[in-house]
């Protein structure tokens, strides 16, 4: 995803994620063969990123989460575009509301993801001050902040699958399955193709 002191949105990196996963050689695959990719894509990545640190294992954690929302879009043929996927995404992390509001804070037409958590963001990122740098951070630091936002936002919400988003567990590392399939339903449920 380029150099790490480049500065960018929350909502610009979840689309990079998108465009990250789309360039990927995608098949038509049924659900079954989404299901086993997602696990192979988990644990091999997954044990690939361990050397790098929790960032590493972030990083992969959120682009396989990605790329699974990315395979049940295929699987649908909901013919989306990368904005609306990451929006999607944004959503189905509980970082923003729902899918519109996403979108809207993506394309620019509505509040962003760090106005709409204004109050939690400094919070988030220890040291990050939001006037001198507006909603820009760097790679490494949206990183972080995508990621605390979200276990931030999850601890609050008891009706979404535990394990989702992002873990870095090593049981979810090494033995993806229960989790893969989390979230593969819940991001069936955040398209309404259940």
């Amino acid at each position: 995803m380029g150099d790490e002191h480049t500065t960018v949105t929350p909502e610009r990196l979840v689309t990079l994620f998108v465009q990250a996963v789309r360039q990927e050689d995608q098949e038509n695959l049924r659900e079954k063969d989404v299901i086993k990719a997602a696990v192979r894509r988990q644990r091999l990545i997954g044990l690939a990123s361990v050397p790098a640190g929790p960032i590493g294992v972030y990083v992969s954690s959120l682009y396989c989460e990605a790329a699974i929302l990315c395979h049940v879009e295929q699987l649908h043929r909901l013919g989306l575009s990368d904005q609306q996927l990451a929006a999607h995404l944004l959503a189905l992390w509980n970082v923003m509301p729902d899918a519109t509001v996403a979108e809207a804070a993506i394309n620019g037409s509505g509040p962003s993801v760090v106005a709409f958590h204004a109050g939690r963001a400094t919070d988030a990122v220890p040291g990050l001050s939001l006037k001198s740098m507006g909603s820009e951070f760097k790679k490494v630091d949206a990183l972080k902040f995508l990621w605390r936002l979200r276990k931030g936002v999850r601890q609050g919400i008891q009706d979404t699958v535990e394990s989702t988003p992002g873990s870095i567990s090593a049981k979810d590392v090494l033995l993806p399955k229960g989790r893969v399939k989390e979230v593969f339903a819940t991001a069936q449920r955040q398209f309404g193709v259940s």
